[in-house]
């Protein structure tokens, strides 16, 4: 499909979101006109990409072994690459797995865009914004136990002890609670930039599914993206909560593979 300039903007947000997110300390970003690098706290491809790929079909080899070379200086010896359907030359993907990167789990992510006001939630459900150390550690006791990270959580809400205040002055990344007869049942988050707002990390408590709280969170954030003049969302998608994605309005605008590299 043919895309207007703020399309192509829009992609690129989408494609490259940790070009736009706050860095914390012990992280590193390194952005060319080829890709992007996000090397993340400790050595897991999880949290350690390369993005907006963009590199002429005679250098991968070198554009790979570049990557690398920087990833190592930092201590990293393993990455996820984030192909793009936009992504050149176009078989970058084969030509990845051809140096031994493995696809990840999901292979296959969507990168989704909300272009208009998305459906309200149904009454009853209400969204509330981070703001102290209480509602912080109420949003990250709700995506550990949705996200399965329950043995991760002691160290999390100790992390918010001492650094939490930090993390909530800056106001590009809001967080946000979803809740329901006065009980949390839902969190979310979402990066806000010149040219609009990154989703991250919709989730909601299996008890309280279907009754939309995913939905007012979405309609949160295409809110607060909208009174500070950027009324688009991006997000990404995996297979779970594509359909849910699709149910709150986002379209699917372009697909991205998935490939580990391990080279430690």
């Amino acid at each position: 499909m043919s895309r207007s300039l703020d399309d192509e903007v829009l992609l690129r947000l989408a494609e490259a979101p940790c070009a736009y997110d706050p860095i914390g300390d012990g992280e590193r970003l390194i952005v060319t006109n080829r890709y992007v690098l996000f090397l993340g706290r400790g050595d897991d491809p999880a949290f350690n990409t390369v993005q907006h790929l963009r590199l002429a079909p005679d250098a991968v080899d070198k554009a790979v072994d570049e990557v690398r070379a920087l990833a190592s200086k930092h201590g990293r010896t393993a990455l996820t690459w984030e192909v793009a359907s936009p992504a050149t030359p176009p078989d970058l993907a084969g030509r990845l797995r051809a140096l031994g990167m493995t696809p990840a789990e999901p292979p296959i992510a969507a990168v989704m865009a909300l272009l208009e006001p998305p459906p309200r939630a149904p009454a009853g459900v209400a969204v509330s914004r981070v703001e102290t150390a209480s509602d912080f550690r109420t949003f990250v006791s709700i995506t550990h136990e949705v996200f399965g990270r329950m043995d991760r959580l002691g160290d999390e809400l100790a992390r918010i002890d001492r650094e939490g205040a930090r993390d909530l002055a800056d106001k590009r990344f809001v967080r946000y609670v979803a809740w329901i007869d006065g009980d949390a049942v839902g969190a979310a988050a979402a990066t806000f930039t010149d040219v609009g707002a990154v989703l991250h990390s919709g989730a909601t408590k299996a008890a309280a599914r279907g009754r939309g709280a995913y939905r007012a969170l979405v309609a949160a954030r295409w809110d607060d993206a909208v009174r500070r003049g950027t009324p688009k969302v991006v997000t990404r998608a995996g297979p779970m909560s594509r359909p849910i994605l699709r149910r709150a309005g986002l379209q699917e605008i372009a697909e991205i593979a998935l490939l580990v590299d391990r080279f430690g």
